[in-house]
This record gives structure tokens, sequence and C-alpha cells, in this order.
């Protein structure tokens, strides 16, 4: 297997102001494009035979209004977890499981920045969202994956909960991996980790050898822990596979 590689944040990149405007380890750069007034317009990530995804994070103004009536604003900036959890993919920390063909679900995807690398990688991707982020999130993936490659990016809207699980599970049969970067955030979403561990738990009933990869940034009263332990109330295992510093896993 591969060793954790070391990883390099920048939160003061010239040509970005948002939270860590660029990132390198051996195997991925992210860098960012800004407008000459400093707004980030687009995210480049680089990885493998030089493959690249570039992530538009500009939105229509009727998109927009909507973002900041709730938390789905937090969907628009790629987070260090999410990065993070690319890099976890790519040095192949998943032991395997994502392979081509492999059947993979991202949930709360923000910009989808794995579930992109997954498809980038053969795996046949469901990424899904709240409705407001849907369209950005399907303009990234027709930007990314053109003709045969299409086929292997799906975006669908799903609002977390037990039902809407096994909807979707039922429509694409079944998956291998579950990603999701970021999603639990008290202050933020609330207590949705509720709904995410109820989610959870219907994704892995029918399929007992699936496995959720799940990236976070730990922040003050963040709610991981409790998060964690009603994991284990459902009767779900898991395990910390990586740290990095004092803040990402």
């Amino acid at each position: 297997g591969h060793s954790p590689k070391s990883l390099v944040f920048d939160m003061e990149a010239e040509g970005g102001d948002g939270p860590y405007a660029t990132f390198e380890s051996e195997l991925l750069k992210v860098e960012t494009t800004s407008e000459p007034g400093g707004c980030e317009v687009a995210k480049t990530l680089t990885f493998g035979d030089a493959q690249q995804l570039e992530l538009g994070l500009i939105m229509a103004p009727d998109e927009i209004e909507p973002l900041f009536s709730g938390a789905a604003w937090a969907g628009t900036t790629l987070w260090p977890a999410a990065t993070l959890l690319c890099d976890f993919i790519l040095n192949g920390f998943d032991h395997g499981r994502m392979k081509p063909g492999a059947r993979v679900l991202e949930l709360g995807a923000g910009l989808g920045a794995p579930g992109f690398v997954a498809a980038a990688l053969g795996a046949d991707v469901v990424i899904t969202e709240q409705q407001e982020l849907v369209r950005l999130l399907a303009q990234n993936a027709a930007r990314n994956f053109a003709g045969e490659a299409a086929q292997q990016v799906s975006v669908r809207a799903l609002d977390w909960s037990a039902a809407a699980a096994s909807e979707i599970t039922e429509a694409f049969g079944g998956w291998d991996v579950v990603l999701a970067s970021d999603v639990v955030y008290e202050p933020l979403y609330g207590d949705s980790w509720q709904a995410l561990a109820d989610c959870l738990q219907a994704l892995l009933l029918p399929s007992p050898s699936l496995v959720a990869y799940i990236s976070a940034e730990r922040r003050t009263k963040d709610g991981i822990d409790k998060f964690l332990s009603r994991l284990g109330d459902l009767g779900m295992e898991y395990a910390v596979e990586r740290e990095e510093g004092e803040s990402l896993l």
C-alpha cells in the first residue's frame, strides 16, 4: 500500500482569498482562478497522468439568492476536507474499492470534487446535493465528462432520510462506496447529522459490504462526536482511517 503523503494547504495564496486557495501533495494539485477583483471563479484539480478537472463556481443571479436563506452557500466552495478526500482516493487508501465500474454515491457533494475524481478513475458515480446546487453540479459534470464518459456521472437532488436513501438505491441498483466531506457541522447545519446517520443506515442495509468514507475538519462544537456516537447506536462500525494535523480526518 501507499504511505501517507505530505499535504500543504496555503490559506494566503496569491490569486485567491477563499479557504485554502491552493493545495499540493504528491498526487494532487489544486489551483484557484480568480477575476481581477479577487472573486474566485473556478478550481482546477490536476492529478494522475496530467488529468484535470475544472470546477466552476459561478452561479446565475436567480440561483444565488436562495442559497443565503440556509446553509447551501457552503456547497459553492472547495473545502479542505473535500480536497483531503480526493487525495485519499488518489493515494489508494480506499483499499482498491474505487476501481473502474465501482458504484459510488456522494452525499452533500458541494462542488462534487471527490465524486468527480472517482469518476475520472473509472467509477460510476452519482453525485447528490440539495436542489439549489444541482444545476452547478450538472454544469461541472458536463464540463469535465463528455461523450461516453458522461454516462459515468449522474447528478441528483437528495435530502437525507432513510426513505430517500432507499429510493435512490433502488433507482441505481446499489452501491460499493459512499463518499461525503464536511457534512457535519452543527453551527451551520444543525442536527442534520441525525438524518445523515439514518440515511447511511438505510444505504448499508441492502449492501453489507458497503463502505462510506467521510472526511471532516474538526471545529469547536462541530457535532462530529455525537454523529459518530449515533452511528454506533444504529449498529454501524467506524474507524479513523487517516489524520492530517489536528483538524482534518
